[in-house]
């Protein structure tokens, strides 16, 4: 079936260069254009795509609110028409689907003239940043290569994807988890997960000879490429619980107050609900042991959009207790007697803009409001900790006009410990963001 051509305002197209494979534009092409479509010649429609939905570069921002399309071939000509001052010009609009747009618009562009070996190395390597799922054979048929050529370009690219994806691998499965459930959560099929697999024996053999070589943490994570989180599961492994804490440079607090003030960047990431990694560690010194299981179910309400619209994080705070009820009464009912539940929350209230006096009580999530459900449901409480939030988190600005507002924040933090009378752990995470 033919390409409909039709005519299009030349305001609404714009070049895209995250998909242009030349270096620069050239000025004087342009230049032969403008006199050809003076002369009265008819050029070749040019090929754009409809940028709806799509993932476009921040430089590409302000140009988006303007225009409609993306140029995938005919640059130069589009430029030449704007500088004769056409308004509309003739083009296909075309529906790429899986195709790479910039392995799209290479390939036509190879046809008049041909790309520079620069621009061919720097289009290969751009595309499989952009998709590291795309083969050699398949980046050379649209640049004019062979896959050999190409592996040579990529070979640096692919060399650190694998590492990524054999890190990634690697992680999970120190975690325990299923093999099935690590291919879908990555995307790789069996096979190629067996393949990675039987590298993991050999994957840490380097990072560890540094570290007993007395390579400090930071130093191997950066010589071989590892998360410092990584390396730090392999620095510790085997040791007892209170030199890991002594080499992570935690003192264990002893009292039922475990102020820290704030998180420890060397795990996790940074995100508005992250709980510092020291509070889970307390919790599982103290009340777990070796193998046991760490569960952690979603947030109410303010944390809604992460995650998916069948998430209980957005229910009503009706349905969302109501929920909890049956998932305590389900959890008291498959658990074994010694089973061990923590708890960490803080009060939940929509005080922002709101003085404390007008608060609405049925808007409110508060800490009594889940141990009335726990006690209901057949869970004995034997410790409360405190464990305050950080008030960094409220800068000058903002405590001055909550204090003339009358706004009352929240800063108060418990990890409640409860039991049944298994060698399970249960770490509950339900502390909304403020």
């Amino acid at each position: 079936m033919k390409d409909e051509v039709i005519k299009i305002s030349v305001s609404d197209i714009f070049l895209d260069e995250s998909i242009y494979p030349r270096e620069n534009m050239d000025h004087k092409r342009i230049g032969i254009f403008v006199e050809n479509l003076r002369d009265g010649f008819e050029f070749e429609p040019i090929h754009i795509q409809a940028f709806e939905n799509l993932e476009l570069s921040e430089s590409c921002s302000t140009v988006k609110e303007k225009s409609k399309y993306r140029i995938l071939d005919g640059a130069h000509r589009w430029s030449a028409y704007k500088k004769t001052g056409q308004t509309r010009i003739p083009a296909i609009v075309k529906t790429l689907n899986k195709i790479d747009p910039l392995l799209y618009a290479a390939k036509l562009a190879i046809g008049p003239k041909q790309l520079t070996e620069v621009e061919t190395r720097n289009t290969a390597r751009r595309a499989f940043q952009s998709n590291s799922r795309l083969t050699s054979s398949e980046i050379g048929r649209a640049i004019g290569r062979s896959r050999q050529a190409v592996d040579l370009y990529i070979a640096d690219l692919r060399a650190t994807t694998l590492l990524a994806l054999d890190l990634k691998i690697f992680r999970l499965n120190q975690l325990g988890i299923p093999q099935d459930r690590i291919a879908k959560r990555l995307g790789i099929n069996r096979r190629t997960l067996a393949h990675h697999l039987a590298k993991m024996p050999g994957l840490a053999k380097w990072p560890n000879s540094d570290l007993s070589k007395g390579f400090t943490v930071p130093q191997v994570a950066n010589k071989h490429d590892w998360p410092e989180s990584m390396v730090w599961s392999q620095a510790l492994q085997g040791k007892d619980d209170l030199t890991r804490f002594k080499a992570l440079n935690w003192g264990i607090r002893t009292w039922d107050l475990w102020n820290f003030n704030d998180c420890d960047k060397r795990f996790g990431d940074d995100w508005p609900g992250r709980i510092p990694a020291q509070l889970i560690a307390h919790i599982l010194y103290f009340f777990s042991k070796q193998d046991d299981l760490i569960f952690d179910p979603p947030y109410f309400d303010k944390k809604a959009d992460e995650y998916s619209e069948q998430s209980i994080s957005g229910l009503s705070r009706k349905d969302y207790l109501s929920f909890l009820e049956r998932f305590f009464r389900f959890l008291k009912k498959i658990s074994k007697k010694t089973t061990r539940l923590a708890f960490i929350n803080s009060d939940w209230r929509d005080f922002q803009n709101c003085p404390a006096g007008k608060e609405e009580p049925g808007q409110a999530i508060l800490v009594v409001d889940y141990y009335e459900i726990l006690k209901k449901t057949g869970w004995t409480l034997t410790h409360i900790i405190q464990a305050p939030l950080s008030s960094e988190r409220f800068n000058a600005g903002v405590v001055s006009a909550m204090q003339k507002k009358k706004i009352l924040g929240v800063v108060s933090r418990y990890v409640m410990i409860l039991r049944l009378s298994v060698l399970c752990v249960l770490l509950l995470f339900f502390q909304p963001q403020k």
